[in-house]
């Protein structure tokens, strides 16, 4: 094999093909190169639904606040 032909095919095993021709160590180290993508994916996929938690919990504070300023001045009137 090429030396330029090893990143082509590094790139086509990142992507899913020609893993039939890799041995199960090539293949584990493919899968621990693929793991800090995965996560770095996952927390990326988590963090809108985070986002729209931590909006939802500024809101329910920001109407008990409102609240809490009506009620003082119904009880200042």
């Amino acid at each position: 094999m090429l030396l330029f032909e090893m990143p082509m095919l590094l790139w086509r095993n990142l992507l899913g093909e020609d893993l039939g021709l890799l041995n199960s160590k090539e293949l584990e180290q493919l899968e621990h190169q693929l793991e800090p993508s995965l996560k770095h994916v996952r927390s990326t996929k988590e963090r809108p639904w985070s986002y729209m938690v931590e909006m939802a919990r500024i809101e329910s504070v920001y109407r008990k606040v409102e609240f809490l300023l009506a009620v003082t001045r119904y009880c200042r009137e």
